[in-house]
């Protein structure tokens, strides 16, 4: 893939970002952020801008289980989201 001339690193980034959690709409994700909640695996709803809205079903807190939550794009540090692969665990 070649990369545009005059378009900033971090742009492209972004735009990976949002594309793959477009993809993964309707799916399982689980995600470590750089901010609070830190940790979260629950089911991607939408994509809005630079926001992904997620309904938590695992979290460190316990107050988030259970609800939306929105995330800004750019906090997101590293994230995996079901398909043919392993399957995320759930909690009992």
């Amino acid at each position: 893939m070649k990369r545009e001339p005059n378009v900033p690193i971090a742009v492209i980034r972004q735009r990976a970002l949002y594309n793959a959690l477009r993809e993964a709409i309707g799916k399982r994700i689980f995600l470590l952020s750089a901010l609070f909640p830190f940790m979260i695996v629950g089911n991607v709803w939408s994509v809005k801008e630079d926001f992904v809205f997620i309904e938590v079903s695992s979290s460190q807190s316990k107050k988030l289980e259970n609800e939306m939550v929105r995330l800004k794009i750019d906090d997101i540090e590293v994230f995996y989201f079901e398909g043919d692969g392993p399957k995320i665990q759930t909690t009992s």
